[in-house]
C-alpha cells in the first residue's frame, strides 16, 4: 500500500512501503496491493505490441503505438507499413516532388509537369508538333490571308473566299473589227455569273457583242449564249418569267448592250452551271475602241 506523509514544505505525499517500515527512496511512486493493477499498467520496459489486436500492458499499447504505428521519418516508404512510412509513400513516392521527372506514369507532380509542358505557353512557336499552345497558334489567325496551303484559318478564309471569285481584265482591251475576246470566265463549280462592261474608247460603239459558252476545256466549239438586245431583255428569264434562260437580268446607260456605245457601261446577270467557261467577245464596225470587263461568280 501506499504510505502518506507530509514533507519538508508541508505537502502531503505518497511513498513505497518497504518492509512495513514506511521508508523508502522513490516519493509519489504509488503502492497498490493489486498486483493485477501493476500488470495492466505494465513498465516502461514493456515490450511494444507489433499489431492493432495484440494484447498487452499499457506501457506496450502506448510503446507499440509510438514505435510500431507510428513509426519514425526515417521508416522506409511503404504503403503498409507504418504511419510515416505510409505519409512518406504518400508524399514521396504517390505525389512526388517538383523536381521528378516528366513522366505520364511516374508521380503526380511528374505527370503534373507533364501535363504542364503538354500545354505550353502562349509564347510557344507555332508547330504542328508542339504543345497545344503551339499547336493552337499553328491554327493561324482571323487576319491570315486566304491560302489553299495555308494555316487552318487561312484554308478556311480560301474555302468561304472560295465560293465567290472575281475576275477583271487588267487592262482594257482593244476591239477590233473581228470578234475580239474581252475577258474569259472559268465557271467550273459556280452557279451564277455577273459582268460589268465598260466601253472606254470615247468614239466608237460597238457593232455586236457575244457572250459564249464551251462545256469542256478540251474542246474549241463555244456556242453563243446572247448575241441580239432581245436575249439581253425580252428573251431573258427575269421578263420572260422563265427561270431556265441563261440570262437573267441586265441594264445599260444607252444604246444596247450589243452596241454598247462609247463611254457607255452596262451589266448583265446570267446561270453559269453546268458550263466549263464563259467568254464574251465584242468587236465595232470600224476603227476600233476599248472595253474593260469586270465579274463575279458565285
Amino acid at each position: 500500500m501506499s504510505v502518506p506523509y507530509i514533507d519538508g514544505s508541508g505537502a502531503l505525499r505518497q511513498r513505497k512501503s518497504a518492509s512495513g517500515d514506511g521508508t523508502t527512496g522513490d516519493p509519489d511512486v504509488f503502492s497498490f496491493a493489486d498486483q493485477g493493477t501493476y500488470d495492466r499498467l505494465g513498465a516502461i520496459s514493456d515490450s511494444p505490441i507489433s499489431t492493432p489486436t495484440t494484447s498487452g500492458s499499457l506501457a506496450s499499447v502506448i510503446r507499440g503505438l509510438w514505435q510500431n504505428m507510428l513509426g519514425t521519418a526515417s521508416d522506409a516508404s511503404s504503403p503498409t507499413g507504418s504511419i510515416h512510412a505510409k505519409l512518406r509513400s504518400l508524399i514521396a513516392d504517390t505525389v512526388g516532388a517538383t523536381s521528378d521527372a516528366l513522366s505520364t506514369t511516374g508521380s503526380l507532380m511528374a505527370r503534373v509537369r507533364t501535363l504542364s509542358e503538354g500545354l505550353g505557353t502562349v509564347s510557344d512557336a507555332a508547330s504542328s508538333t508542339g504543345s497545344i499552345h503551339a499547336k493552337l497558334r499553328s491554327l493561324g489567325a482571323s487576319q491570315d490571308a486566304a491560302a489553299s496551303s495555308g494555316s487552318l484559318m487561312a484554308m478556311l478564309r480560301f474555302l468561304a473566299e472560295s465560293k465567290f471569285l472575281e475576275s477583271q481584265t487588267a487592262s482594257a482591251v482593244t476591239v477590233s473589227t473581228s470578234l475580239t475576246t474581252v475577258i474569259t470566265f472559268d465557271c467550273r463549280g459556280k452557279r451564277t455569273l455577273g459582268v460589268q462592261l465598260q466601253n472606254t474608247g470615247g468614239l466608237i460603239a460597238l457593232s455586236a457583242l457575244q457572250v459564249q459558252a464551251r462545256f469542256n476545256s478540251s474542246l474549241s466549239i463555244w456556242n453563243t449564249i446572247a448575241s441580239t438586245n432581245a436575249d439581253f431583255t425580252t428573251n431573258n428569264g427575269k421578263t420572260a418569267n422563265n427561270t431556265s434562260a441563261e440570262i437573267i437580268n441586265s441594264a445599260v446607260s444607252g444604246g444596247t448592250i450589243p452596241t454598247l456605245p462609247a463611254n457607255g457601261t452596262a451589266y448583265f446577270r446570267m446561270h453559269c452551271e453546268g458550263m466549263e467557261s464563259v467568254r464574251i467577245q465584242a468587236q465595232v464596225a470600224m476603227s476600233s475602241t476599248t472595253v474593260l470587263a469586270h465579274g463575279i461568280m458565285e
